[in-house]
């Protein structure tokens, strides 16, 4: 789990499922960027369900758009945001780095760095980062 900008959070499932972590860093919103993982705690946080898969043939393209207005929204109104899939590797780096790149009007090469400055492992597959240049 790391910080990547303020109330914006990147993790795993173990972060996910850990409501006293949840709970002491003030999670308010949850991103589930996984299929094959279920919200944990549908009655205390607000979630967004991605269902994407982890494979460079998957289009992340309506994930990216549902994301980033869940994430821009959930910050407007004041919340704290973690976006998570099963590892925190490459569904959540995809994500994450496609947010920043709108909102810090980065290019995706630039997003990955920043990301990796507070989330080292982040490493989205080939195919997710390929769609970070051309998400339409």
């Amino acid at each position: 789990m790391s910080l990547v900008l303020p109330n914006l959070y990147i993790g795993g499932e173990e972060n996910a499922k850990d409501f006293e972590w949840l709970k002491y860093r003030g999670i308010t919103h949850i991103v589930n960027c996984a299929r094959e993982l279920k919200p944990h705690f549908p009655n205390e946080f607000e979630y967004i369900n991605l269902a994407s898969e982890d494979v460079h043939t998957y289009n992340l393209n309506d994930a990216f758009f549902r994301s980033h207005k869940f994430i821009n929204q959930s910050l407007e109104a004041g919340g704290t945001v973690l976006v998570h899939c099963s590892q925190g590797i490459s569904r959540s780096s995809s994500i994450v780095c496609y947010y920043m790149m709108h909102e810090l009007e980065m290019s995706a090469k630039e997003a990955l760095y920043f990301l990796k400055e507070s989330h080292p492992i982040a490493r989205p597959n080939q195919g997710f980062f390929s769609q970070l240049y051309c998400p339409f």
